[in-house]
């Protein structure tokens, strides 16, 4: 029995599941006036504030084209006898199916491979703790989707997109281990993947078929499986156009005062040219299902290292062709690079050196300094071991909690809770306390020091 086969048998004979139509699923995603009508037209966006859904797929002669799909989702329909049909839960302005041009996110979805009964029976029962269970889990072949379906739609601003690709890394580092998959290497992918149609073909030519097992979700939900560092900042997910500046002042207080009343931005440590030439060298390296996080994080460290866009976008075009060369069938395309590219952003400037390393799939040494200079790096140290103890000089006794909080910090400002927990043996709720105490410390002292 094939995995396909095991999986939909599982769903039908062991948990008594009825089969999900494709026109069920898609409206259940996206409600009546998710997206704008058919005769609508592009200069009705900004009253309507809609985007449209967009289906890749790929033609008899081998290329690739895009349709979209409008509020009667009639599209979906006409795809489906296609082998090669994929969309995103996701809705875009415009006629360009790019983070740029994303407007509203209405489910979270995964990918996983190589699963079969025994991989998802572990998935829905032994890790049920541990893995939020999905709306919908999709038979896409040889793996599964998880389909976790929003109450509501996010608003797709830089920094929710941000967040939730943090979020979405995250979960995938739970849900993809060797009870739940058979292939070894876990693949991250992004916000903008798409998923082969409900309905459609798999590779070998059977039914993508979807299975309701659960309820929509909201954020906090999701986030509850992950580690605090998460939790620390999930106000930001609700800074969008819904909550207005009073709002926000009474119930975030810091953050308006922060930003808002002081005008203070986010504090970025900017990095030598060296680091971003590194990350070039590494272009032998990527693995055809990394391509487009190499790209990405390509964009990161030209933001961290104060390139011109210009030269990114040159790098970028030129390494296609290599990119290319992993998958001829599968070609990266520009608009591929483009939407990598969205990542040339401040908001990404900080993005974690680990984070990187996941979804790349390229190892990273640690830099104890982060790019900085020595003297940079000093000067944080100092700092740091200033704010810590006036009197550092005298006694040489044994560390407080909170000297080891800063101490780590000043080493790695990027230090997970999981990594600290486990080099020091102390708890969590000690780290995030005293991280925050060191955060607003830094702020001041840096503020002074530049």
């Amino acid at each position: 029995m094939s995995l396909y086969q095991e999986k939909n048998d599982y769903f039908l004979n062991e948990l008594n599941l009825k089969k999900t139509s494709a026109a069920d699923f898609y409206r259940d995603i996206f409600p009546v006036g998710s997206f704008e009508n058919e005769l609508g037209k592009m200069d009705v966006y900004p009253t309507t504030k809609k985007g449209n859904g967009f289906i890749v797929y790929t033609a008899e002669n081998n290329t690739k084209h895009t349709r979209m799909v409008f509020d009667d989702l009639k599209s979906i329909f006409e795809l489906q006898d296609n082998e090669c049909a994929f969309m995103s839960p996701i809705s875009y302005f415009g006629k360009n199916r790019t983070a740029k041009n994303a407007r509203q996110l209405f489910a979270l979805a995964f990918d996983l491979d190589e699963v079969g009964r025994q991989e998802l029976h572990l998935l829905l029962t032994y890790h049920a703790d541990s893995i939020p269970r999905p709306t919908y889990i999709v038979n896409s072949g040889g793996g599964i989707h998880l389909y976790y379906v929003l109450k509501e739609p996010m608003p797709m601003t830089p920094t929710n997109q941000r967040l939730m690709k943090e979020l979405k890394f995250c979960l995938t580092s739970f849900m993809w281990n060797s009870d739940t998959s058979r292939l070894k290497d876990i693949q991250y992918q992004g916000l903008n993947q798409g998923f082969r149609l409900v309905g459609s073909k798999t590779k070998n030519g059977e039914e993508v078929t979807a299975w309701k097992v659960g309820e929509k979700v909201d954020v906090e939900y999701l986030i509850g499986f992950t580690p605090g560092e998460l939790n620390l900042h999930y106000h930001e997910y609700r800074f969008d156009s819904k909550m207005s500046l009073e709002e926000a002042r009474k119930k975030y207080p810091e953050w308006y005062h922060q930003r808002i009343e002081l005008g203070r931005e986010k504090k970025n440590w900017t990095c030598k040219r060296a680091l971003y030439d590194w990350w070039k060298r590494q272009l032998t390296k990527t693995k055809y299902h990394h391509r487009y996080f190499y790209v990405m994080a390509l964009a990161i460290y030209a933001k961290k290292c104060d390139i011109s866009e210009e030269e990114l976008r040159a790098d970028a075009y030129s390494f296609q062709e290599y990119l290319n060369l992993k998958s001829p069938t599968n070609p990266f395309t520009e608009e591929d690079i483009e939407s990598a590219l969205e990542c040339f952003n401040e908001t990404y400037r900080s993005f974690p050196r680990d984070d990187i390393a996941k979804i790349t799939g390229i190892e990273i040494q640690k830099n104890k300094r982060n790019g900085r200079s020595q003297e940079k790096h000093l000067q944080g140290a100092r700092a740091i071991r200033d704010i810590n103890n006036e009197n550092w000089r005298k006694g040489n006794g044994r560390k407080s909690a909170q000297e080891i909080v800063f101490i780590f910090l000043a080493e790695n400002q990027y230090i997970t809770a999981r990594e600290f927990c486990e080099r020091t043996g102390l708890a969590k709720r000690t780290f995030y306390k005293y991280k925050k105490i060191w955060l607003e410390l830094m702020i001041e002292k840096l503020d002074h020091l530049r």
